[in-house]
């Protein structure tokens, strides 16, 4: 008997964080994701990886769906505790934010990564046009005190998930 065929969804947010400051220290950031539906039977981490500067494309392309292109844990959340509303993950790896122009991060499942292959249904949808991102930044003048910043970028991300189908 041969194994049922299922797909893989992956996620991907394009934010412009060119509007940082220049002098900006990043302190925190935060991707909020909008619950829409959760059909998971078997919960997972929805974890945050890189491409960058290469992967994804602006646009995408199909070759961006490869998942060896992306790698790290930029934060992740399990989705034993996604709720109704915002759900924050902590990013944990700053560097992958571009100050100077469009930030992309890939979304993908913890068992996507390490090739579980499911055993039931384990998907969830989010609202594709209101993640947001949000980070504290310190900047450093010399000649007076300046306190943390909290900088939210409000525009509307470019979301793109796609299937692929593994046999």
């Amino acid at each position: 008997r041969s194994p049922p065929d299922y797909n893989i969804y992956r996620g991907f947010v394009f934010f412009n964080t060119s509007t940082l400051p220049a002098n900006a220290y990043l302190d925190s950031a935060t991707l909020s994701l909008y619950k829409k539906d959760d059909y998971s039977t078997t919960d997972f981490a929805i974890t945050i990886q890189n491409g960058q500067p290469t992967y994804p494309h602006n646009p995408m392309q199909s070759s961006d769906y490869n998942k060896n292109d992306y790698s790290g844990n930029g934060g992740a959340l399990n989705t034993s505790l996604f709720t109704s509303g915002y759900n924050a993950i902590i990013m944990n790896n700053l560097s992958w934010i571009n100050k100077t122009g469009t930030t992309k991060l890939c979304l993908r499942s913890s068992r996507d990564i390490s090739g579980t292959t499911p055993t039931g249904s384990e998907y969830i949808n989010v609202h594709s046009r209101i993640p947001r991102y949000v980070s504290t930044e310190t900047r450093h003048c010399l000649s007076e005190p300046v306190e943390d910043q909290e900088h939210r970028i409000n525009e509307h991300p470019r979301v793109s998930v796609n299937t692929g189908t593994i046999l």
